[in-house]
């Protein structure tokens, strides 16, 4: 397994990031509870049951209908089936 201390050196060398020691103290700590946090994760999936696949399937029938939607419905700044708005160029 890779050290964090390590890890996160590099990590920091990458991005170009220097990290004072109270950081990286800072930091490996929060590592390692994400890391905590994904092992249990982890034997969580163990206890998962793998699902079966889906041998039938239905499909609902496509229907084309018409909408009709007026985008200008919620607006009373509309000149000539256009928006109005304040110019912004002269």
């Amino acid at each position: 397994m890779i050290d964090n201390k390590i890890a996160l050196r590099k990590a920091a060398k990458i991005a170009r990031i220097t990290l004072t020691n109270e950081e990286e103290e800072r930091l490996v700590g929060e590592i390692d509870e994400v890391l905590q946090v994904f092992s249990k994760v982890d034997e969580f999936n163990e206890s998962v049951e793998e699902s079966k696949p889906v041998t039938e399937r239905s499909f609902r029938e496509d229907k084309s209908e018409k909408h009709i939607i007026d985008p200008f419905s919620n607006t009373k700044l509309v000149e000539n089936k256009k928006f109005k708005a304040p110019k912004l160029v002269d």
